[in-house]
């Protein structure tokens, strides 16, 4: 797998989860669900476009920046995650949102000190690679906290639901679940464990994903059965499609550069 996929899975990233919650924003802004999936969606496109330019520029101190930029919003995502899915629910989590935010400032505060990223050194074939600070971890539990509640939250309700709902919840449970596993990658050489982040272009299966279950009411009606596996391969096509054409534009670019 070439260098170039790992920037250019980023922005495809950006771009997917940008459209996307825009798109949902505009159809209904008035709407809690659709205000609380935008800012989970921005928060994805805001990481992803940093971490697309941090792995592009070729200057230690633009690096350095850049992924501090995209931490800021890898912060964000979980809470703003867990904020989506309350509203979906129709539950009120206001001290758990309001613990999120304090928490949140706290690790945004310290995100370009040295306690939460150190540096950047290479590794592998990655020549600026962040090194967390003590203050990292943290970061790293409260991100997986929210995440793991976030499903749990999901689950009873789908044990709860039954029909549509039913499957709407479980749309949202698969997607986040594909696209955890995906970001998961990213934080193996963190640690010095020497796997790439290879699955990181699974972030923007688990945004269309999601849209894809609040837009859809009747997933599992007769004729939209018969229609579910070509629009699933459309939506695939449409993610491995963008992501081509995104990296071909991008190594040409650099090319010329060069």
């Amino acid at each position: 797998m070439g260098f170039y996929y790992y920037p250019y899975s980023g922005l495809t990233n950006a771009i997917l989860a940008l459209g996307i919650g825009l798109f949902i924003l505009f159809k209904g802004y008035k709407s809690p669900i659709n205000r609380g999936y935008a800012f989970f969606a921005f928060a994805v496109s805001f990481w992803a476009l940093n971490y697309f330019v941090w792995l592009t520029v070729r200057d230690y101190n633009k690096a350095l920046l850049f992924i501090r930029l995209a931490m800021v919003g890898a912060i964000l995502i979980s809470p703003a995650f867990l904020y989506f899915v309350s509203c979906l629910l129709d539950q009120d989590k206001r001290i758990i949102h309001l613990l999120n935010v304090i928490l949140g400032v706290v690790f945004i505060s310290f995100s370009f000190n040295h306690i939460f990223i150190q540096k950047v050194e290479p590794r592998l074939f990655f020549p600026f690679w962040p090194v967390p600070g003590w203050l990292f971890h943290f970061m790293l539990i409260y991100f997986v906290l929210n995440l793991l509640y976030s499903q749990v939250l999901l689950l009873h309700e789908i044990k709860r639901s039954s029909g549509t709902r039913k499957n709407q919840l479980k749309y949202v449970f698969a997607g986040i679940l594909i696209g955890f596993i995906g970001g998961c990658t990213n934080y193996f050489l963190w640690y010095k464990i020497p796997i790439p982040p290879f699955l990181n272009i699974l972030v923007s299966g688990y945004v269309v994903c999601i849209a894809y279950a609040i837009f859809r009411h009747n997933l599992m009606d007769i004729e939209v059965v018969i229609r579910r596996t070509a629009i699933f391969a459309g939506l695939f096509a449409f993610v491995y499609g963008t992501f081509t054409v995104v990296t071909v534009i991008g190594q040409e670019f650099f090319r010329n550069s060069l």
